[in-house]
């Protein structure tokens, strides 16, 4: 909900402009080879850049946006493996077909950290396969980060749940997934409740996909773009994600296809303000349903006794 006195923006339409200029030959080279400085980048644990190795920039060429296809985002998704196991020459051909991932470097260096590209991946794969568990029902899936259900006194000490944990984080604040529950109960024996049920397991679970979605989004430029519109002498103002590289974008692809159709609906229930997920339609988990059912069931017997 935002200000009373804030604008309507309900209007505004956002595009991802994105036009991938591919890398057609990349090579591994040690931080050691870059000169001064380069000691302060081993010690974040990245021995390795990918860097862009040809004559020139101008050996890059752009080529058609691959958020044609729909499933682009699934084919960095499954980049991670490739990190993960050291695939050069998978790694390599995505590169020539697509362009570098994106880190942010102040400046157009023509080379990555492979670490960095490695924790992103990860981040994304693992924060991609949470929101299919919402979407398909795999609560066993989800019951393996949280754990059995638990109550446990607020005074003990409970270490946030991690989802992803960069092995060797470039930048410590960035591309971690976890959740940290919040204390609940009476002021002088306060709480700490881990998800008791299907419904609460799912809303803990979505609190974290957006969290991850939202610092993600904040890291992507959005700018204006004015569009001459037919039959019109006025141009349409319209917002833009500007995404750095291939993550970028997939990840845009992927949230405007996954995640942004599913806010909205909240539990029919009495009493619930939790949202309202697929598979789910109406209620936020059997126990809502099941309760209000029961509820709705003793107001038709009252009401039918009150008319007797």
């Amino acid at each position: 909900m935002g200000r009373p006195d804030a604008p309507n923006v309900e209007t505004i339409h956002a595009e991802i402009l994105f036009h991938a200029s591919t890398w057609p030959k990349v090579t591994r080279l040690s931080w050691k080879k870059m000169g001064e400085g380069a000691d302060e980048f081993e010690r974040f644990g990245h021995p390795l850049l990918i860097c862009f190795n040809s004559g020139s920039m101008e050996d890059s060429r752009e080529v058609n946006s691959p958020l044609s296809n729909p499933e682009f985002w699934q084919e960095v998704r499954q980049l991670a493996f490739a990190f993960r196991e050291k695939n050069w020459k998978e790694i390599a051909s995505f590169y020539a077909t697509y362009g570098p991932l994106g880190y942010p470097w102040e400046a157009g260096v023509p080379a990555e950290p492979y670490g960095w590209a490695e924790a992103a991946l990860e981040w994304f794969r693992e924060l991609t396969s949470l929101v299919e568990a919402i979407e398909f029902g795999r609560y066993g899936h989800l019951r393996k980060y949280f754990g059995p259900p638990r109550v446990v006194p607020a005074r003990q000490a409970i270490d946030p749940i991690v989802f992803v944990r960069p092995k060797n984080p470039f930048d410590f604040s960035t591309y971690w997934l976890k959740y940290t529950a919040e204390v609940s109960g009476p002021e002088k024996d306060p709480v700490w409740r881990s998800p008791q049920d299907e419904g609460e397991l799912v809303q803990a679970t979505w609190k974290v996909v957006v969290r991850g979605v939202t610092e993600e989004l904040g890291r992507i430029p959005l700018v204006p773009i004015a569009e001459e519109r037919r039959g019109s002498h006025l141009p349409l103002v319209h917002w833009g994600f500007r995404p750095r590289g291939a993550f970028s974008a997939a990840f845009l692809q992927w949230f405007f296809a996954k995640v942004a159709p599913l806010g909205g609906r909240t539990c029919v229930a009495d009493g619930c303000d939790h949202l309202v997920l697929p598979p789910r339609k109406v209620y936020c988990s059997e126990k809502c349903s099941d309760r209000q059912k029961s509820r709705d069931a003793r107001r038709r017997e009252k009401e039918r006794y009150e008319v007797d």
